[in-house]
């Protein structure tokens, strides 16, 4: 009998183990300043956000949510990232509609123990540059 509960306890212990091991995301950066942009007409900024999986689980983005209609996530790595290995996630920002400071947030679901990761995006958008003297003599 102590043999079985010997065993049903290693088991136990095994199967804990296994449940707690996850993948892990880290951005290189979670924060990008676009810093001052001008305003064309049909205006758009795009970044990539770079990510490394650190353990032996493969990582999967699940899904990618913005916090604004103006904000979206145009691609990302959909096959599963190894240990050790990168991948992106590209975010468009549409300037349509946008003046002064601006701050928005891009929400990474994945089965990594950081299971939601918050990236963020800051600029200022101004109106169309207007030419100055200074420009015509350049």
């Amino acid at each position: 009998m102590k043999k079985i509960y010997l065993s049903m306890f290693f088991f136990m212990i095994y199967l804990v183990s296994f449940a707690q091991e996850k993948a892990h995301i880290n951005f290189d950066v979670k924060k990008h300043d676009f810093g001052t942009i001008y305003q064309n007409q049909d205006s758009v900024v795009s970044v990539n956000f770079y990510f490394e999986n650190t353990e032996n689980t493969p990582l999967l983005i699940h899904k990618v949510n913005t916090s604004c209609g103006c904000t979206s996530v145009s691609e990302w790595t959909k096959s599963p990232v190894e240990k050790n290995q990168k991948g992106f996630v590209k975010v468009v920002l549409k300037l349509k509609g946008l003046s002064g400071n601006f701050s928005k947030s891009i929400y990474v679901e994945s089965n990594a123990d950081n299971d939601v990761v918050i990236l963020k995006i800051t600029g200022v958008v101004m109106d169309k540059k207007e030419k100055t003297i200074f420009d015509i003599f350049k």
